[in-house]
């Protein structure tokens, strides 16, 4: 049941969701009763977590754009039911975004994200390799490939409202961004050891691409420290802080700026 409230109408639409004994069926019904606002929302934004919660607001409020949870509905993901989650909001006729993280350099991520996004999307009914140039079956998307040769992937599933931080997640996208913010350390406080943190953030190493090479390792070490050993919502509460709207508005990530710009356009904000 939705209201219209330019035509001062309302419509009756029927969903279906998974049978109550399945996992997916459990998820999502959890995640109806966490998160009930999503019935009512102009739009849903899903996420992998509690960062986007905070972070995507204020970006798009250093954007001009007022994300007031009344009508835009952040929800919590889980990855292994997107598909579920997708066609839910498609029944209900309200536009969504989703935000992923592309774990580049992670055992069974990076491309391997990309993959199930795509055959998620076919599951819905949709042509995500339509119009992209040189992948004509989800397979082509391989884990051989450089972060160089994915980010045109990246840009081309926006067409479908799916969003990458890249080449790890959304922290470490904020972190790389407003590196002096992040690094400003309190009072008492000593930062990051010197110990190789890169096992600890990206797992064992694998395959792991030459991208993660000695000269990113202090970076890893700070994002072990920030967001592995602390708080993640506190973490960017104190760098949000320390940051202005011009700082927001000239240096956010990239595809955050898409994103609240995809957001503006489909509100009409």
């Amino acid at each position: 049941f939705r209201t219209g409230s330019a035509a001062a109408t309302a419509s009756v639409r029927e969903i279906s969701l998974p049978d109550d004994t399945t996992e997916a069926g459990k998820y999502l019904r959890e995640a109806v009763r966490a998160h009930p606002e999503l019935y009512f929302a102009k739009f849903v934004v899903l996420g992998e977590g509690d960062t986007e919660q905070l972070v995507i607001p204020r970006i798009a409020q250093a954007r001009g754009v007022q994300l007031d949870p009344s009508f835009v509905a952040m929800v919590p993901l889980d990855g292994r039911h997107t598909n579920h989650m997708w066609k839910l909001l498609r029944d209900l006729d309200i536009p969504h975004a989703t935000l992923l993280d592309l774990d580049y350099g992670k055992v069974g991520a990076g491309p391997a994200r990309l993959r199930d996004a795509c055959s998620r999307l076919m599951d819905n009914g949709l042509t995500p390799l339509e119009g992209l140039a040189g992948y004509d079956k989800v397979s082509e998307i391989h884990d051989g490939l450089l972060l160089q040769d994915i980010k045109p992937i990246l840009k081309h599933l926006r067409k479908f409202a799916v969003f990458y931080s890249d080449p790890l997640d959304l922290d470490y996208a904020m972190f790389c961004a407003f590196e002096r913010a992040y690094t400003h350390l309190e009072h008492g406080k000593r930062g990051p050891d010197s110990s190789d943190p890169t096992t600890t953030v990206l797992g064992e190493k694998g395959t792991r691409p030459d991208y993660w090479n000695e000269e990113r390792t202090e970076w890893l070490g700070w994002y072990r420290y920030l967001f592995l050993s602390r708080s993640k919502p506190s973490t960017h509460l104190s760098a949000l802080g320390r940051l202005s709207d011009e700082e927001l508005r000239l240096n956010a990530p990239e595809e955050l700026v898409a994103l609240v710009e995809h957001i503006r356009k489909e509100i009409s904000l």
